[in-house]
């Protein structure tokens, strides 16, 4: 829980700050300090919430601003924070310079997670947004499967994109609708950022999974730094090293047969689509050579990566190339190699992710070669990281049979 400081300072200097107030001309401009204001010997403070109905022009005149003063602290906040959202429970607070001038210093404007907008009025009226310091807390949860793993991941309390993300990376490992017949022991940790406030704030980034079949046991461990990059251990033995191409994007459309957005037409879809922000860093996601980079069709800016063993990888509707990339140049896994764009045919910022093996497209998400097998050795780093993770499932597993 957040500390909370309580102002426990005095308040006499007040009426001498509106006596001046009162009686300085020059600051005919400003605002008074408003009587409820509370002052440590610098500066005095006051806190207006939001309540329904308030807009930010009555509650700046409700603080005692000028007219002039509401029109240019309106104009400063709309630069960084759409006035119109304003929403109950939102605060504005107030500090005023308390000796001699009783004039108005700055204003602080909570807004959505947890950032505020500091509205400065020492010379001219200026605003700027103040983003919160997060803190990273590494959560965990340890349940058995109950129903999908939608509803386990729920049931939990673990974030459920999980659902997501764990047949992608799992492949052809495991098939989550006819594998799992209810009550395998699963474990996840993953980490999250809070506010000062303890607000949950970004996306929660998955640590490590251990499932428990029937006959085998997989995991997952995951970058520390790095959301995409996860080496999936079989019984113990690594089988595969992941590097997903797009860190914190959602997968907008599978492989297959689909609607086309731009054609209307049934038409083959030969990859993987990943809406993202444009500008997002696209990876490789295994260690290759790039076979090709330039222009292609409908595909638009596109890279090509060959891994070996017939198998090649395709990166498309790029917005750019990285800056040292080259057609025959070598890539490991987890290389940023372009930027998320919508070039070609695309309706919008999005990563078109292919997985080609002896020229065939086949679905990412479920092929059944593996790429670049020397990726999968697992270094000192790999190897702390799993006993870490696996020294935490008995652990919670005994708790949650106890619980």
């Amino acid at each position: 829980m957040a500390n909370i400081r309580k102002n426990t300072g005095a308040t006499h200097l007040l009426p001498l700050l509106l006596a001046a107030a009162l009686t300085t001309k020059a600051l005919a401009s400003q605002s008074e300090v408003p009587a409820d204001a509370e002052t440590h010997g610098s500066p005095a403070t006051n806190t207006l919430t939001v309540s329904a109905g308030d807009t930010l022009e009555s509650l700046l005149d409700q603080a005692g601003l000028s007219p002039e003063l509401r029109r240019e602290a309106t104009l400063a906040i709309e630069a960084h924070y759409d006035v119109t959202k304003l929403s109950p429970g939102q605060t504005l607070r107030f500090y005023w310079h308390p000796f001699s001038s009783p004039r108005l210093e700055r204003i602080e404007m909570t807004v959505e997670g947890g950032a505020k907008i500091a509205i400065d009025f020492s010379d001219t009226v200026t605003a700027r947004r103040l983003e919160p310091e997060l803190e990273n807390y590494d959560r965990t949860a340890i349940g058995r499967i109950d129903g999908s793993l939608y509803d386990t991941l729920a049931k939990l309390d673990a974030p459920q994109r999980f659902a997501v993300d764990l047949p992608e990376m799992l492949g052809n490992l495991v098939a989550f609708n006819r594998d799992l017949r209810g009550g395998e022991p699963i474990a996840l940790v993953w980490r999250e950022q809070q506010s000062p406030d303890g607000v949950r704030m970004g996306d929660q980034l998955l640590r490590y999974v251990r499932l428990e079949l029937t006959d085998r046991v997989l995991e997952i461990v995951l970058d520390a730094d790095e959301a995409t990059a996860a080496l999936i251990y079989q019984n113990g033995k690594p089988v595969r090293r992941l590097a997903k191409p797009v860190t914190g994007a959602r997968l907008s459309s599978v492989f297959g047969k689909r609607l086309h957005p731009v054609f209307g037409t049934m038409r083959m879809h030969t990859g993987v689509d990943y809406a993202a922000s444009r500008g997002t860093p696209v990876r490789a996601t295994s260690s290759g050579r790039i076979a090709f980079m330039g222009r292609l069709r409908g595909y638009g800016r596109v890279v090509d990566i060959d891994h070996g063993n017939g198998t090649i990888t395709r990166y498309a509707h790029l917005a750019g190339f990285a800056a040292e990339l080259a057609t025959g140049r070598s890539v490991i896994a987890g290389s940023v190699i372009g930027r998320v764009g919508a070039s070609g045919t695309a309706t919008g910022p999005n990563l078109h992710y292919e997985v080609r093996l002896d020229g065939q497209p086949v679905d990412p998400l479920s092929s059944s070669r593996e790429i670049a097998s020397k990726d999968r050795q697992p270094n000192d780093d790999d190897r702390n990281k799993l006993q870490t993770y696996r020294f935490l499932f008995p652990t919670l597993l005994a708790d949650s049979e106890m619980g």
